[in-house]
């Protein structure tokens, strides 16, 4: 668990006799972590009562942990992809339709380059369309191009 995410990040005094910390929601571990840090390198902790209320790993159904990094403040959890390549897809367009810079960034990994090539030749095919219905004189290719223009956006 990152230190930031830590509802409780230093104790002191002997006031304190029982401790209640609520993990962050979606918190998913095998491990408690009780840590003691100390200015005069000495610390001390007695623990009467633990309580843990969980689920058993066996329940969790959410995506395998492949490999954890923490740094300063942060913990990334690396998770092995739970679907397939059309679930893959649709959480890439949903990420690319809710911020455009979310493409370069995905675009970065390799899992997604072939949605990020599609993504390109639709912004190609979107931007040639709107410049044709720029130069376009007669209503009747007018009318081909908004209908290929709608097409394209209906996607």
């Amino acid at each position: 668990m990152a230190r930031g995410q830590s509802v409780h990040i230093s104790l002191s005094g002997a006031t304190q006799s029982e401790l209640v910390w609520v993990v962050p929601a979606d918190t998913f571990g095998c491990f408690i972590r009780v840590q003691l840090e100390s200015s005069s390198g000495a610390g001390m902790l007695g623990l009467e009562h633990v309580e843990v209320l969980g689920s058993s790993s066996e329940q969790y159904v959410g995506p395998r942990v492949r490999d954890v990094v923490c740094a300063e403040g942060m913990t990334v959890a690396i998770c092995t992809p739970l679907s397939g390549r059309g679930e893959l897809r649709e959480k890439f367009q949903r990420a690319a339709r809710a911020d455009r810079a979310s493409v370069g960034v995905l675009g970065q990994l390799e899992t997604f380059h072939p949605f990020v090539r599609e993504e390109e030749s639709e912004a190609r095919a979107e931007d040639a369309l709107y410049a044709a219905s720029l130069t376009a004189k007669s209503g009747m290719e007018k009318r081909e191009v908004f209908t290929a223009i709608a097409a394209l956006e209906a996607k």
